[in-house]
């Protein structure tokens, strides 16, 4: 069972995305970079996160996974630019499983666009907002795109789009000859048709179930309470390149933290002391000297503060 998942958090606005720089923060790395895909923070993003990426108006540029297996599952959030009412052929996803294709194109047809599902360069069904194959997408507008692909003579693909805020749009499937693929493109498709830039978001794969809506990490939840310790410093023991130890002899279990070589930071008790010898070794002859120290119980803070006040004769 694998899943890949990219959110490209963890790349620097107007950087240039490349495999190297596309993992970390961001998620699981890219195997290529074709054409130009930029990280951006300028566009209203699908999960309202800080980066998205920007594919640049070109025949060909997208980002790409590799990948196998006979069914895969893929999910892309997408939206497109602002211009040009032309016709127009925008890859959202791109299966490449050689010298056949399989693919998701985004397409405006008698000028309205809709999400066109082709396989062997042929579309099999479109996808609306309304529909099947009805209605305009908005552009500039947020979109997520899941699809499942089974590889066969009789294989099958089943898409769903929805909206930002997870409503089910429109829905199809189609069963026919399906390549397995290989390599899962996201980006701007190469053909024949000018292109328009889009950007991408939340791009995941996995070859176990449907991905569903991205769903942000929790951040960590800082807590933390301020307490007590003691410093124990045996650094000026002698002779140089000797070793120490530390261990408790009695009082409640309280770990000393070491900080360098001869020094800790001992909590202590609230009550009740607690007692430790440390043993210092001589680096050549193994000779040894020990000394028992005693960390005091933590004072505790006064229920209430007294306050002096001087008057003509003295402090009252």
């Amino acid at each position: 069972m694998t899943t890949k998942q990219n959110t490209f958090e963890g790349l620097t606005s107007g950087a240039a995305i490349t495999p190297a720089n596309s993992g970390g923060a961001s998620g699981d790395a890219f195997d290529t970079v074709t054409g130009t895909v930029v990280a951006q923070s300028s566009a209203a993003l699908a999960s309202g996160r800080g980066l998205s990426a920007a594919i640049a108006s070109a025949m060909l540029s997208a980002v790409a996974w590799t990948v196998s297996g006979a069914t895969q599952y893929v999910r892309i959030y997408f939206k497109t630019d602002t211009g040009s009412t032309t016709h127009n052929k925008r890859m959202v996803i791109n299966g490449t499983p050689g010298s056949t294709s399989l693919g998701w194109d985004l397409r405006q047809i008698v000028s309205t666009e809709r999400v066109g599902i082709a396989t062997r360069n042929t579309t099999r069904f479109e996808l609306g907002p309304t529909g099947v194959a009805s209605g305009t997408l908005a552009r500039d507008t947020w979109y997520r795109l899941e699809a499942r692909i089974v590889a066969g003579s009789s294989g099958t693909i089943e898409a769903r789009l929805y909206d930002l805020a997870g409503t089910l749009l429109s829905q199809s499937s189609w069963t026919g000859q399906v390549d397995a693929v290989t390599s899962m493109q996201y980006g701007v498709a190469n053909g024949t048709n000018t292109t328009s830039a889009i950007a991408l978001d939340n791009l995941g794969w996995s070859d176990t179930d449907w991905l569903g809506p991205y769903v942000a990490p929790d951040p960590p939840a800082a807590a933390g309470t301020l307490a007590q310790a003691m410093l124990v410093d045996f650094r000026s023991s002698t002779p140089s390149g000797r070793t120490f130890s530390i261990t408790q002899d009695s009082g409640s279990t309280g770990t000393p933290v070491p900080i360098e070589a001869g020094l800790w930071a001992i909590p202590r008790a609230t009550t009740g002391n607690r007692v430790y010898t440390v043993t210092v070794t001589h680096p050549s002859n193994g000779l040894t000297d020990t000394e028992q120290i005693t960390v005091p119980a933590a004072e505790a803070a006064p229920d209430t503060i007294e306050i002096l006040t001087r008057d003509g004769t003295g402090w009252a």
